[in-house]
This record gives structure tokens, sequence and C-alpha cells, in this order.
């Protein structure tokens, strides 16, 4: 055990919080406790989403139920565990919280809690109705405005217990640090050291990226992030050239933002293709790049041009944070034009902006750029 585990344990706080970095041992420290209840006791572990609760709640809590030998049974229909000593664990997810009324429980684990609405709090502890009426969360923290923060710092019966990410000697050695080379400092504290911070609203600064008139010969990537539709209040389709130079400086140029009818989008992504021959060109696999790819691979003009797919997994602010962490060490240099203060203000109001399109085209192209532009041809 890592030292926060141990005085999460030995907590008498009626409710508590083990609040951690990435990998600083939270779902094991709220499975442990959950093993560490009487003979007789029933309660419920509840995570965010069905995904969530098979992938990482359920999946950590059965292997070290059978580590300790100590899991009798285990009904994968009604996600129910029986324990040694007549002790009974239901699994479910937050995300229809009524859904979570109903029985009457011992104790109670909400595993990511910040991810939960606070209804699935409020409705939890009306279900603690019999021994040892106690409830225990652990979650990565969301700032000091998200709900867990405000109710656990609101009297005595509430304890926090914080663990950062350094504090677990079980991880690989080099773990933190490749963390810290891809977060930026407000993430660096939220997601490694469990602070509760109030992030300055924006993932980016202006002040962050400078501005040449250089442009450096390197492998240039373009990702179309395009839009489906062209209401007023529509996304644009967006795009960006970007490549990276020997010493891991990462150039932007020539951005593109535009809300048109698909038959002019295509017309504009046939010129810019064109001008830019030894440019690769990268289209995601939604619904309507699908379409465009079919259409783009039938025009014989670009033929030529190295024209790839590829799968989008990530949420946008994961795959901003790869270029985000660079941006704040003053690794991101755009290429003058007049398309620059309209992507500094769109990437300065990100994620909390109306559009994020032009962040999503740079967020494409960064990953291709260790492919050297290259990834699944269409097929």
């Amino acid at each position: 055990m890592t030292e926060p585990q141990r005085r999460f344990w030995m907590s008498n706080a009626k409710f508590r919080l083990f609040v951690g970095g990435v990998g600083s041992g939270k779902t094991r420290a709220g499975t442990i406790e959950a093993f560490r209840q009487d003979a007789g006791t029933s309660g419920m572990i509840v995570a965010p989403t069905y995904t969530m609760l098979e992938d990482t709640t359920l999946k950590t809590f059965l292997e070290l139920a059978e580590e300790a030998r100590i899991l009798k049974n285990y009904e994968k229909k009604l996600r129910i565990a029986t324990l040694l000593g007549d002790r009974t664990v239901m699994f479910r997810s937050g995300e229809d919280p009524d859904k979570l009324r109903g029985p009457n429980i011992g104790w109670f684990m909400l595993d990511e809690a910040a991810m939960l609405p606070e209804l699935v709090w409020r409705i939890m502890i009306g279900r603690i109705r019999e021994r040892p009426s106690k409830g225990w969360a652990v979650t990565t923290p969301k700032g000091k405005s998200n709900w867990v923060y405000k109710r656990f710092t609101s009297g005595s019966k509430y304890e926090i217990i914080k663990s950062s990410s350094r504090e677990n000697p079980f991880l690989p050695d080099d773990f933190v640090e490749t963390l810290m080379e891809s977060y930026t400092s407000d993430w660096q504290a939220q997601e490694i050291d469990g602070e509760f911070i109030d992030p300055s609203g924006s993932m980016f600064k202006r002040d962050w990226f400078t501005t040449t008139r250089y442009v450096p010969e390197v492998n240039w990537i373009r990702y179309w992030d395009l839009a489906a539709s062209v209401r007023s209040n529509a996304d644009y389709t967006a795009s960006v050239a970007v490549g990276m130079d020997v010493n891991g400086n990462i150039y932007l140029r020539d951005g593109i933002h535009v809300r048109a009818e698909w038959p002019d989008v295509q017309k504009l992504m046939i010129r810019t293709m064109l001008s830019e021959p030894f440019t690769s060109h990268y289209i995601e696999k939604a619904i309507h790049g699908i379409a465009a790819m079919q259409e783009l691979m039938r025009i014989p003009e670009i033929t030529h041009i190295p024209i790839y797919s590829m799968d989008v997994k990530n949420d946008k602010i994961q795959r901003a944070m790869a270029w985000a962490s660079r941006a704040e060490s003053g690794k991101i240099h755009i290429v003058d034009g007049p398309w620059v203060e309209e992507f500094l203000d769109e990437v300065c109001s990100f994620p909390t902006g109306k559009h994020d399109d032009y962040v999503d085209s740079v967020s494409g192209a960064i990953p291709m750029i260790g492919f050297g532009g290259k990834l699944l041809l269409w097929e």
C-alpha cells in the first residue's frame, strides 16, 4: 500500500474522499475498503458509465477479490458479487441516477466521483439504512467548482485524503515524467498531483505561441475537420498544415476556416491539395468523412496526392493536450498570415468557446507526424 492509501483506510470519517492523480491507486484503495467491511453487510459501487464500470471498477474488484481468495460468487447478469462472510456488493452505473433508488445498503462507493452528477451522491446517502452506514468516493479532481470539492469540505463528517501520482512507488519509473511531458502546468497539478484547482478557463494561452515568417522544409501534414452542416450556428470546415523540424519545433501554416456546402468544400480541398502536392492529407472516418473520401478518391486530378483516413478515439481535450503542453514550452510556431488572429481567438477560448474546429484540425494532424505522413490508406 501507499501512505495515502493507509491514511484512507485508517480514517474514521463517515464520508471519505480519496482524491489523487492518474495511477495513484484510487480505485484500488476504494475496492480494498469494500473488502474491509464487516460480515453480513451489503454495499453498492457506482461508476460514471457501464463502460467504465466493466473496464476499470469491476475488473479491479474481481481481480483483487480472487487474489485475496474472498470471492464466493459473481452473478454477471445481475452484477452482484458475494464475498466470504456473507457480504454482497452490487455494481451500478450512474448514467441514470433514478435507477439507483430502491435497495437498502450499509455502504457505498463512488468511483471517479467528479464525473458523476451530484444527484447520485444525494440518492446514495439515502440508501445507507443498514450498518455501518457510511460511504466513500475516489476520484481525480475536477476543480473547486465541482460538487465533490464543495461536498467534502462542508463539515466534520467529511474527510479528504489526497494522493499524488508521485507517491505511488509501484508505477513504472518514467510514468510521471511521461505525463509531465504531455500535460500543461494546470493539468499537471490536477492530473498528477491531485490538486483541486480552478484552471484559467482555457487550455491555451496566447503568449505561448510565436508568430514567424519562416517556413521550414519539413514533411507537411493536413487534417481536415469537416463540418456536417452549413447552418449559421454550425461548425466550420477547418484545416491547418502542420510540420515539425529536427529540433522538435512544430509549425502551423495556412489555416482554412469556412462554412460552406459540400460541393464548395470539395472544390476548396482539391485546390489546396493541388497547390500542396507534397503534403499528406487526413480525413476522419466519421459518417461525412467516409462519404468525402469516397468522392475524393474518384477525382483523377488528385490521384497523385497522398490522402489517408484515420479513426479518432480520444475526446477533444485529450487530443489537444498533446500540443498544448508543447505550446506552453514554446515549441509551437505559427507562420504569419491573415488566418492567425482568428485561429488564436478560437484556440485560446478552448474548451469553453463556441467553436473548436481549428483545435480539432491541429489535434488530428499532430499524431500523424510520428508516422511520417502515413497511416491507413483508404480502402
